[in-house]
């Protein structure tokens, strides 16, 4: 059965919708590409890091942390879960595609992969679930435990996905977000 093509959703639309959840981000939409400055506290006992997003249609949304500079566990060689230039690993392939809002999966998603990270930072080991990555640094494999086999189906961990929730905690709601799924 031939699947049907998302809409995506209109770059301008994906920062107001960002700007709601978080009135103090800065970005910009020039030449097809949202760039947007974000700052997270992933628990009230966290830090706040400062991350940018980079979004094109047709592409991946590429997060980075730029402040303060991510540090390694004592024991490692590398950060667990990024990508070439430290871009966070925030979901399985196919999982998220560009008809869905940035606002409610890609945001809340980097704060989680924070505060993973955090705790990765104490314990040496990585609690976010996942694949184990090759380390864009000089081939090393990092250490994940992957996910039950079930919820490796981008479908599925879609269904679980609790991005409505996530948007509750950060004061959005449906009615501010739209609905993207018609």
């Amino acid at each position: 059965m031939a699947s049907t093509p998302t809409r995506a959703v209109n770059l301008t639309r994906q920062l107001v919708a960002i700007l709601a959840v978080l009135p103090l981000a800065m970005g910009t939409v020039r030449t097809g590409q949202l760039i947007c400055t974000l700052h997270l506290q992933p628990s009230p006992a966290s830090q706040t890091y400062t991350v940018r997003l980079a979004y094109r249609h047709g592409q991946r949304p590429r997060v980075t942390v730029t402040g303060p500079p991510l540090i390694l566990h004592p024991g490692a060689a590398a950060l667990p879960h990024v990508y070439a230039g430290d871009e966070l690993c925030l979901y399985y392939p196919g999982q998220w595609n560009d008809g869905m809002w940035l606002a409610a999966t890609v945001v809340p998603w980097t704060a989680e992969w924070l505060l993973h990270y955090e705790l990765w930072l104490v314990t040496g080991t990585w609690s976010g679930g996942g694949e184990t990555h090759l380390s864009p640094r000089a081939g090393i494999r990092q250490g994940a435990t992957p996910l039950p086999p079930r919820t490796r189906d981008p479908a599925a961990a879609l269904q679980h996905d609790q991005s409505a929730v996530e948007l509750a905690a950060y004061g959005a709601t449906p009615e501010v977000m739209g609905d993207h799924r018609r």
